[in-house]
């Protein structure tokens, strides 16, 4: 059983990286907002890489959801995804993306971790397939 402190001291990181979490997403929030208020943006203007891994394992993209092509897939790696969503969708350690709830794409693995089974990391390059 962890001591007190341990507990403090995870509950103190856990909390650190909810805040980076916001953070990440509020620049890239914002980048959008200031790169749409000074001209049109194409789905080729997002940023198609991987901006934030959580501590699930799931992998953020800098793709805006909404302006992906109906049934568009994402690829990285060697790997093409198919859109899902919610997690039930698809069955226990299959791969996919989704929107999540900052309107962005987020590749996940159904009871699994994306960054580990795709060799997933920020920075890695993603792919829209139509």
């Amino acid at each position: 059983m962890p001591k007190p402190a341990e507990q403090r001291e995870a509950a103190r990181l856990f909390e650190l990286e909810a805040e980076l979490v916001a953070l990440r997403v509020a620049a890239t929030v914002a980048y959008f907002h200031i790169t749409d208020s000074v001209r049109q943006v194409s789905s080729q203007e997002d940023l198609a890489e991987i901006v934030y891994i959580d501590h699930f394992g799931n992998a953020m993209t800098g793709l805006r959801a909404a302006r992906l092509p109906a049934g568009a897939r994402l690829a990285t790696g060697d790997r093409v995804l198919e859109s899902a969503t919610t997690f039930s969708n698809r069955p226990p350690g299959t791969a996919f993306w989704y929107e999540n709830s900052n309107g962005l794409a987020e590749i996940a693995v159904n009871q699994g971790r994306a960054d580990g089974e795709l060799g997933l990391a920020i920075g890695s390059r993603v792919e829209i397939v139509v």
